[in-house]
C-alpha cells in the first residue's frame, strides 16, 4: 500500500508507519475503537490480533468527519471477521518450528529453538425463531529468540582539524590532539593552539574530520513469549438488526540480556590519522577508558479489549448504530543496569578501513602494536577479566535498578446515525457523538541507585575526580564492587560475533565474551 510500510522490530514486522513518520505518529483502532497502548507512544503491536480472524485493515491518510480522531500520520483501522457475514465454516491449525542458527555458537540461557502455534475457527448456524448466529475464535502462541549485535557511537560528535587555516600542523590538546574541536553540535569549540574561541573558518577545511566521543560493541540475546486470543459473536435476529460482540486478549513476556564493551572519550589524544574524502576518520591511535556495561530487561505487556456493537435499520434509508467498548493495556518493566569504567586510560588503535565494524587493537605505553618491534605486552589492557576495570581499587562502578509501570484504559460510547439520500450529489448524511473516559498512569521508580566513583559510594551519578579511595571504610566499598562483579555476570559466550567482518573478529574475540 502506497505510503504505508511495516516497522521491523526484533525479527518481525509488527507496527505500521504511514508516510515515513514512524509508527508512534499514527492512530490505531480495532473495529473503529481506540486501541490502548502500554508504551510511551501511540504505536500498536498488531501481533496481538491473529491475522486469520481479521477481515481487513483500512488506512486513512487524511482525516474524515466520521473518524473519531486522526493521527499525525494517519489512522489504521483493523476490522475483525464477522462469522455470519463470512458465510461459511472454517477451521485452521498451524504449527511452525523455529530454529535460529545464530545461537548455535552462543553459550547462554537462550535456546535456539522456538515455536509458533495458531488455531482459529469460524462457525455459524441459522435457527427458526432466533435468526442467524455465528462466532469466531482464534488463539496464537509464539516463542522466539531474536539476537542482535551491533557497533556504534554516541551522538556527541566532535569536529576536529589537523591544520589551521594557514596550513600549520596543530599539535597538542586533549580532545582530538589537533587544536581541540572546530565545531561540535552547533557550538563553537575552544582551540588551545589559537588560545581563543574558534570557528570552523579558523582551520584548513580539507583537514577537518568528525568522530564520535565514544565507541561500543554490543551483543544481546532476548526471548519473546506471546499468547493472544480473539473471540467474536454475531447475531442477526432479522434483516433489520445486527448485534456483534468481540473480546481481545494478549499477554507478552519479553526478556533481554544486553552486553556491551565501550571506549569512553575515544577522541582524546588522537594521532596517526587517516581521514577519508567525506571527512570520516578511518584510522587513528588514541587513548580511552575501557568500559563494560550490561543490562537485563524484563517486560510484561497485557492487553484486554472488547465491546458490543448494535446496528438497527428501522427503514431502508435509516441506520442507527450504538457501540460500547472498553480497552485496557498494562506494562511492567524492570531494568537492571551495571557499568564498570576504568579510571585509567589505555592506548588503542581503531581501524575502519574496508570494514563496517572497526578492528580494535590495544597498544602498549609507546603505542606499539603486537607486530611492532619493542612491543611490551604487559602494558596492554586485557579486557578478558572484569577485575582489570578496577585499577588499584579505583574505578567508576554503577548499579541501577528501575521499575516502570504503565496502565492505560479507555471506556467509550459511540452513537451514530446515517440516512441515505436519493441524490446524485450527496449519497448520505451521517451524524453522531462519542463519549469516552481515559485513565493513564505512568510510573517510573529508581529503587536502587548505587554509584561508586574512585572508591567513594554515594547516590547520584556525579563523578569524583580526586582519585582518592574512601579511607573511612575501604573494605566496605571494595566489598560492594566485588559483590557487583560476582553477581552481575552471566554465562553468555559468543563464538560467532561479527563473523561477517573477518578482519575484526581477531580483535573482537579478545573482549566480547566478558
Amino acid at each position: 500500500m502506497s505510503g504505508a510500510s511495516g516497522h521491523r522490530l526484533k525479527g518481525s514486522q509488527n507496527e505500521i508507519s504511514i508516510r515515513g513518520l514512524g509508527s508512534y505518529w499514527g492512530y490505531s483502532t480495532f473495529n473503529n475503537r481506540t486501541i490502548t497502548n502500554a508504551g510511551p507512544g501511540r504505536a500498536v503491536n498488531f501481533k496481538k490480533f491473529p491475522s486469520e480472524l481479521v477481515e481487513g485493515v483500512t488506512i486513512y491518510k487524511s482525516q474524515q468527519a466520521d473518524l473519531v480522531e486522526g493521527g499525525t500520520s494517519g489512522t489504521i483501522d483493523v476490522n475483525s471477521l464477522r462469522a455470519v457475514d463470512y458465510g461459511k465454516s472454517q477451521t485452521t491449525i498451524q504449527a511452525t518450528g523455529i530454529y535460529n542458527s545464530y545461537y548455535s555458537d552462543v553459550e547462554g540461557d537462550v535456546s535456539p529453538f522456538g515455536a509458533k502455534i495458531v488455531a482459529s475457527t469460524v462457525q455459524q448456524w441459522e435457527t427458526d425463531s432466533l435468526g442467524e448466529m455465528g462466532f469466531t475464535f482464534g488463539v496464537n502462541h509464539t516463542r522466539s529468540s531474536n539476537p542482535e549485535e551491533n557497533y556504534g557511537g554516541n551522538s556527541q560528535m566532535g569536529v576536529c582539524a589537523l591544520r589551521d587555516n594557514e596550513g600549520n600542523n596543530l599539535v597538542g590538546g586533549s580532545n582530538c590532539a589537533t587544536g581541540q574541536q572546530g565545531v561540535s553540535a552547533g557550538r563553537v569549540g575552544r582551540s588551545p593552539e589559537l588560545g581563543i574561541d574558534s570557528d570552523v573558518a579558523d582551520f584548513d577545511e580539507s583537514s577537518l574530520f568528525y568522530v564520535p566521543n565514544d565507541a561500543y560493541w554490543r551483543t544481546g540475546e532476548d526471548e519473546d513469549t506471546r499468547t493472544g486470543a480473539v473471540f467474536t459473536f454475531q447475531w442477526k435476529p432479522n434483516d433489520d438488526l445486527n448485534i456483534n460482540f468481540d473480546y481481545e486478549f494478549s499477554d507478552l513476556e519479553y526478556t533481554e540480556n544486553r552486553m556491551e564493551f565501550a571506549l569512553d572519550s575515544r577522541l582524546d589524544d588522537l594521532k596517526d590519522h587517516i581521514v577519508a574524502a567525506d571527512r570520516t576518520l578511518l584510522y587513528a591511535t588514541g587513548e580511552a577508558r575501557p568500559t563494560l556495561q550490561g543490562e537485563v530487561r524484563n517486560q510484561l505487556d497485557e492487553y484486554r479489549g472488547g465491546g458490543i456493537d448494535i446496528e438497527y435499520s428501522p427503514t431502508d434509508d435509516l441506520t442507527i448504530g450504538l457501540d460500547l467498548s472498553y480497552s485496557e493495556s498494562y506494562r511492567y518493566r524492570q531494568r537492571d543496569r551495571t557499568k564498570f569504567r576504568s579510571t585509567e586510560r589505555y592506548n588503542y588503535a581503531l581501524d575502519f578501513r574496508e570494514r563496517n565494524v572497526p578492528e580494535l587493537t590495544w597498544l602498549d605505553d609507546n603505542r606499539l602494536g603486537p607486530d611492532d618491534a619493542g612491543y611490551v605486552a604487559s602494558d596492554v589492557f586485557d579486557a578478558s577479566y572484569m577485575s582489570n576495570f578496577v585499577n588499584n581499587d579505583h574505578a567508576y562502578v554503577e548499579y541501577r535498578r528501575t521499575h516502570e509501570e504503565r496502565k492505560d484504559d479507555i471506556l467509550a460510547l459511540n452513537f451514530d446515525v446515517e440516512y441515505q439520500l436519493d441524490n446524485k450529489y450527496i449519497s448520505s448524511v451521517k451524524a453522531g457523538f462519542r463519549f469516552s473516559e481515559e485513565h493513564l498512569i505512568d510510573l517510573v521508580t529508581n529503587d536502587v541507585s548505587l554509584v561508586i566513583s574512585d572508591g567513594t559510594q554515594r547516590n547520584g551519578a556525579s563523578d569524583n575526580e580526586d582519585n582518592n579511595w574512601d579511607g573511612s571504610n575501604p573494605e566496605a566499598n571494595l566489598a560492594l564492587i566485588n559483590g557487583i562483579m560476582d553477581n552481575c555476570t552471566n554465562d553468555h559466550v559468543n563464538n560467532n560475533l561479527f563473523q561477517e567482518e573477518p578482519r575484526c573478529w581477531r580483535r573482537c574475540s579478545e573482549f566480547c565474551n566478558v
